[in-house]
């Protein structure tokens, strides 16, 4: 099964097209659609047709899933499906995140075990707002002077999941707090498949970096995030239904634009493991 791609931004995401995610795809195929996701940090597939279990099926051939700890938003039947929605039943929220703006980050930089991938499926759109941005932590880092560099490569930071009650506006019930203690991951990081650096920043879950004076720390982080969502790192994603987006989490970050909360916007996601990592230090 052969595919094209086109670029869409500068120097990183990638369109794939000529690939249906739900079909059963030749390991070929899956073999090359895999480097280029990585090579590109951003794949974006258009016009998908997908059910929870063509979703799970696709997304665990890149590596054993993920199950959020904020199991109230997963889908009724499949738990590795989580919902991201502004919609209520009962009076209660469906799916995480709601219809404000977020925050920039990382996915599940607060876990011990990080996720290397997410794939992000929209089943209903709003008509304008709700874009997603991906920034480029390794162009970003490559940017920066070697001297810089080399003093950022030795420093760690530590990620919590209390930070998300301010970022997210989520209430943390206490089983799930527990479920997740903080951790401490390099500030860079190298991936584990390509020969590749890059800084490893998520605003919306950091606490500080490691050893650091708190003052000295929040500047160092405010200059670093300031840096790398500069427009010429930037990807922006404007949402069709049926689109699919694969990141990869180890060198990008993203946020998202508010979107009018009378608008419906439901999308579904997986997430996928390193193949070989056994987690990190607890802080």
């Amino acid at each position: 099964m052969a595919f094209t791609t086109k670029q869409l931004g500068d120097g990183f995401a990638a369109e794939i097209q000529g690939v249906d995610l739900a079909a059963d795809i030749d390991e070929a195929t899956f073999t090359a659609l895999r480097r280029t996701w990585m090579e590109n940090k951003v794949a974006v597939l258009r016009g998908q047709k997908l059910d929870d279990g063509a979703m799970m099926r696709f997304s665990r051939r890149f590596g054993e899933l993920f199950v959020h700890v904020r199991k109230q938003f997963h889908s009724p039947e499949h738990p590795e499906v989580l919902l991201i929605s502004n919609l209520e039943q009962d009076g209660r929220p469906i799916g995480a995140l709601g219809h404000e703006g977020l925050a920039w980050h990382s996915d599940q930089a607060y876990t011990a075990k990080r996720v290397f991938g997410t794939l992000l499926y929209a089943v209903e759109i709003p008509e304008a707002g709700g874009n997603t941005l991906f920034a480029d932590l390794a162009q970003a880092y490559t940017a920066l002077p070697a001297a810089r560099r080399a003093e950022l490569s030795t420093l760690e930071t530590i990620y919590s999941i209390e930070v998300t009650t301010k970022t997210e506006g989520l209430p943390l019930p206490n089983e799930q707090r527990q479920a997740t203690p903080d951790v401490v991951h390099s500030l860079v990081r190298r991936h584990p498949h390509l020969a590749r650096e890059g800084l490893y920043l998520s605003p919306a879950h950091t606490l500080a970096i490691r050893g650091m004076a708190r003052a000295e720390s929040d500047a160092l982080l405010s200059e670093l995030a300031a840096w790398a969502s500069q427009d010429r790192f930037i990807y922006e994603h404007e949402w069709a239904e049926g689109d699919v987006i694969i990141w990869d989490n180890t060198h990008l970050m993203h946020t998202r634009r508010p979107f009018n909360p009378t608008a419906r916007r439901l999308l579904r996601r997986t997430g996928w493991y390193y193949a070989d990592d056994a987690g990190e230090r607890a802080a």
